[in-house]
């Protein structure tokens, strides 16, 4: 009975512990997965080469992903996790293609919201 109940407590643990945010420690997968969905959005703003999205579409698509990449930077709670995102985003800047430019742009976009995270630390501690 006692052995039920402890397997019992740790599918639960593992519940709880699997329901946490996203973002409770910095991923460089998800960080630049959201930052190459801004992109995807940004492109079709950008440029005037009909793709099949409207620019409407483009433009709601754009504000919902860089409100995720938002929160996602908001999530991060230590100097070590902001290093970790501007080095990330860094490195997207630097990427080479006929998306350069946009690259560019969202990667600058997440360096500002992590310039905004990390004066708000400084500000309330970390």
């Amino acid at each position: 009975m006692k052995r039920l109940a402890r397997i019992a407590m740790f599918i639960a643990l593992f519940a709880v512990v699997g329901n946490l945010p996203a973002f409770a420690a910095f991923n460089e997968t998800k960080f630049e997965s959201l930052m190459q969905n801004c992109v995807k959005y940004l492109f079709v703003l950008e440029e005037d080469l009909p793709n099949g999205m409207s620019k409407e579409l483009a433009y709601e698509g754009f504000e919902k992903t860089s409100a995720e990449l938002q929160k996602y930077v908001s999530g991060l709670a230590t100097r070590k996790e902001l290093a970790s995102a501007r080095k990330t985003a860094d490195n997207f800047i630097k990427k080479a293609g006929h998306e350069a430019v946009t690259l560019a742009n969202v990667g600058k976009m997440a360096l500002k919201m992590i310039a905004q995270r990390e004066k708000f630390l400084e500000i309330h501690g970390e």
